[in-house]
């Protein structure tokens, strides 16, 4: 039992010494920092002992982490910016394009009204000729109707047998009876010639 233990505790004793040979090796390395560290305060007036170059050390580290955080968040704050941007360009451009397409639709209605309109237009001139035209005719057949009754009237006046220059349609109605009266009297006159000629 004895030995057991002796060899247990020989077995710690030899990781403690493996240990305490590893951490005296690094004493060994890190020597050099207390030294730089007395050398560093004894160049610089700054400082009065490597405490107070720790101390500062401590701080800057302090100092670098804050700073690190801030542009850490600034960095995020940045991107929040730069995401909601290109969310508001592509939101930007898509009205854009809606607009657009807004606006060539709108603009083939302008178009289409506008060939409408034209086509009006050109049939209101046609209209607006075509009655220039059929008023100058009726003028002309009024005229014309007016001299044809003036003359076959003769000695009496249009006005004196009630009817007036402008009531073309009574002037044609006098006309017609004239000519029929005229056409039976020519019937007649037909007809006794050739009574004569037997």
């Amino acid at each position: 039992m004895k030995e057991r233990e002796l060899e247990v505790l020989s077995g710690e004793l030899r990781v403690l010494s493996a240990e305490r040979d590893r951490l005296a090796a690094e004493v060994d390395r890190n020597q050099l920092y207390p030294e730089y560290l007395i050398q560093v305060v004894k160049l610089c007036k700054q400082f009065d002992e490597p405490r107070q170059v720790m101390s500062r050390f401590a701080t800057l580290v302090t100092t670098r982490e804050d700073l690190l955080a801030g542009a850490k968040e600034g960095e995020e704050s940045v991107n929040r910016a730069l995401a909601q941007q290109a969310a508001f360009i592509e939101h930007s451009n898509d009205q854009i394009i809606h607009y657009s397409n807004q606006l060539a639709q709108l603009q083939t209605q302008l178009d289409s009204i506008t060939s409408q309109a034209m086509m009006w237009e050109s049939r209101w001139v046609h209209i607006q000729n075509t009655a220039a035209k059929k008023t100058l005719l009726l003028g002309t057949i009024k005229m014309a109707t007016l001299n044809l009754y003036t003359s076959m009237c003769g000695k009496d006046k249009p006005t004196q047998k009630g009817y007036t220059v402008e009531d073309t349609l009574e002037q044609l109605g006098k006309i017609q009876c004239l000519m029929t009266n005229l056409n039976g009297i020519m019937d007649e006159v037909r007809k006794f010639e050739l009574k004569e000629q037997r």
